[in-house]
């Protein structure tokens, strides 16, 4: 079965996007924009929350967001009745989320510390 449908490109708002840039190009707390992907999609998840975003900017490919399956099989769990690119849909909102996360620590201690978030994301 085709991963997320058969989709084959990751898409992020134009807002993300400059976060994206800001968290990786500028700030280097993440190596790569998909790690950053992986970090925000995934406390997105913990937390429970989601944003919605348009899809504006292509950020990457399926391969690349989700190269093991863990996010689908995860996204198949909790959200059973989503299909493939509704999976992919719910992805992308739990990255928007956890992205503005970081995005309002960043705001509030003009830093991010990963392994405080990652300490909170375990109780």
């Amino acid at each position: 079965m085709a991963k997320f449908g058969g989709a084959d490109r990751g898409f992020v708002s134009k807002e993300a996007h400059k976060l994206y840039k800001l968290f990786c190009d500028k700030e280097e707390i993440f190596p790569q924009y998909k790690d950053l992907f992986h970090f925000a999609a995934a406390l997105g998840i913990r937390l429970g929350k989601r944003k919605e975003g348009k899809k504006e900017v292509q950020l990457l490919r399926i391969t690349t967001i989700d190269p093991d399956g863990i996010f689908e099989t995860i996204l198949e769990e909790i959200h059973p009745d989503a299909d493939g690119r509704g999976r992919l849909k719910l992805l992308r909102e739990y990255a928007e989320a956890g992205i503005q996360i970081l995005k309002d620590r960043y705001d509030n201690e003009k830093k991010i510390d990963l392994e405080e978030i990652i300490e909170e994301m375990q109780s």
